[in-house]
């Protein structure tokens, strides 16, 4: 499947980690059921966990309140902490699927436009690493 622009989404898609899709659903998941059975006093809470070599560092933030038509409610946010190289990791790669599904194509007017795209393709990164790179 090929849009106007020339990104061949299907190749964006072939490269993504299966595994890791399914396990970010199955996140969800299990915050979702995380919480059945337990109970929290009413009011605000907060847990932290620490990042391992399988999921990265989050806290998260617990509000439990009970409603005047006597609805007990728990909503919680979930923080995670994800590391600066991997940000960059992340991005570069998709710029670069983007950028390689341009390469070799002409404008309207016949245009190549290759060095266009390495040019594109390296301010990108550089301001990248300088909005990641910002405490």
């Amino acid at each position: 499947m090929k849009k106007a622009i020339g990104l061949d989404f299907m190749k964006i898609a072939n490269q993504a980690n299966t595994d890791e899709v399914v396990e970010g659903y199955l996140e969800e998941l299990k915050l979702l059921f995380a919480y059945h059975g337990r109970q929290y006093a009413v009011g605000e809470h907060h847990e932290h966990e620490d990042a391992t070599k399988d999921s990265y560092a989050n806290d998260t933030y617990i509000n439990a309140s009970l409603e005047k038509n006597g609805n007990y409610t728990i909503s919680c946010e979930v923080v995670s902490v994800i590391p600066k190289e991997t940000v960059k990791e992340v991005m570069g790669g998709l710029m670069g699927a983007f950028m390689e599904g341009l390469k070799g194509k002409k404008t309207e007017d016949g245009k190549d436009h290759d060095g266009d795209i390495k040019d594109l393709d390296d301010e990108f990164k550089k301001e990248i690493d300088k909005a990641v790179d910002q405490d």
